[in-house]
């Protein structure tokens, strides 16, 4: 008999079981990762019942090309179906055995300031020296004076790349700039709460622009994040930007159509190979940011808890996992700015 693959159906008895064990549940965008990593190891094993095969299982996941974060989640997937499903507890806790270890990798490449093998970190002035080699190209191409219809397509590319780039140096948050629509403030109050919770949004007011954040990674209990664009200098590159762009519904597209999260990632480092010499990601821009900004060990509490509230995650997030320093005390800063970390996959 083949093995089990599981699908959307699966989320109610998931979630029973965390609730049951006093966790919360996953948001969707999780679930669905988590039953992909299941699901994966399904179709390596082709029988059922496969998780009793202890050996066999990690035969698949203690595999060299396979990284370590990967592994863990394989594992994370496996425990929890092996829990909800009642698999003998004894081969369900070997599993648990290999995770942690791999959590103690992990956690050890954290706190030394390792950087993992995908990791790319990139300074702020090397970010502002590229952008003005960038913006030289822009002005010299007219770009700024022309209407996005009538673009070249590398130059429409570029000026996405631009000020997706100018974007995430204030506002390094993870690939939630895919399939951001533009709203005026008054459309988005005309939203249910589960419109609002289920997309993400650029809003326009009559003074100002402001994020709104509701399809986003720890977003467990639905609420839609609201944060404000305070930065000048950006505020004048995004309104130069959307008066060339006219009237489109996304803030990016890519080919005439919104950049899926997925495609977010692979945009940036495609063009950040070209004009920084490496492939900078999301996940790059955000460790540079909290490197730079805190990994000196100077930290302004306060203001660690409203950039890690800003980028949707939490103090112990920021510091734990996004700051690469060497510094010791920096660890227990989390512990001073009580917040609760999102739970793991």
């Amino acid at each position: 008999m083949l093995p089990q693959l599981l699908n959307e159906t699966h989320f109610t008895l998931i979630d029973e079981y965390r609730k049951s064990t006093d966790r919360k549940p996953l948001n969707k965008n999780s679930m669905k990762q988590f039953i992909a990593n299941y699901n994966i190891l399904s179709r390596k094993m082709n029988k059922d019942n496969y998780l009793e095969d202890f050996d066999g299982v990690m035969s698949h996941i203690d595999d060299d090309e396979v990284k370590n974060s990967t592994q863990r989640n394989y594992l994370n997937s496996i425990i929890t179906w092996a829990q909800v499903d009642n698999i003998n507890k004894e081969i369900t806790d070997k599993y648990i055995v290999e995770r942690n270890k791999r959590n103690n990798i992990y956690n050890e490449e954290q706190a030394t300031g390792k950087m993992g093998e995908d990791d790319v970190f990139v300074t702020k002035e090397e970010l502002l020296d590229m952008f003005k080699i960038i913006n030289k190209q822009l002005v010299g191409n007219d770009i700024f004076k022309k209407n996005w219809d009538i673009i070249e397509n590398n130059d429409k590319d570029l000026y996405t790349y631009y000020m997706m780039m100018n974007l995430y140096m204030i506002h390094p948050l993870r690939n939630d700039y895919g399939e951001m629509i533009r709203l005026t403030k008054k459309q988005f109050e005309m939203l249910s709460d589960e419109e609002k919770s289920m997309k993400n949004y650029l809003l326009k007011s009559d003074r100002y622009y402001m994020l709104a954040i509701g399809d986003y990674k720890t977003n467990i209990n639905k609420e839609t994040k609201m944060i404000d664009i305070i930065d000048k200098s950006f505020l004048t590159l995004l309104r130069k930007f959307l008066k060339v762009k006219g009237q489109s519904e996304y803030l990016f597209d890519l080919k005439s159509q919104p950049f899926t999260k997925n495609q977010v990632t692979k945009f940036l480092q495609k063009f950040s190979k070209k004009y920084l010499g490496k492939p900078v990601s999301s996940r790059s821009l955000r460790k540079s940011f909290y490197t730079e900004t805190y990994g000196n060990g100077d930290v302004d509490l306060q203001q660690l808890k409203k950039d890690a509230d800003n980028n949707l995650h939490s103090v112990g997030t920021a510091i734990g996992i996004y700051t690469k320093t060497n510094q010791i005390e920096l660890q227990t800063v989390a512990q001073e700015v009580p917040d609760e970390t999102p739970p793991l996959l």
